[in-house]
């Protein structure tokens, strides 16, 4: 019984934890994601980076953007 029990704390302190790793992870760092979720765009040259954020423009509103923000 006791096994089962430290088998099933460690199990959820490990899902906790995952799910908050999991989010930090996939949190923009680089401030060039139009979501705020990672994207890859940090990996783009400046030109690159540029190009895409015409692209994305392009398709949305500059509020349609702000929106994803949030």
């Amino acid at each position: 019984m006791l096994y089962h029990d430290i088998a099933s704390l460690l199990s959820r302190y490990l899902l906790m934890n995952l799910t908050k790793y999991k989010e930090l992870v996939m949190e923009c760092g680089c401030g060039r994601s139009p979501s705020g979720k990672c994207c890859g765009w940090h990996a783009l040259s400046e030109e690159e980076y540029q190009k895409e954020l015409a692209k994305l423009r392009k398709g949305k509103t500059e509020e349609e953007i702000n929106e994803d923000k949030d």
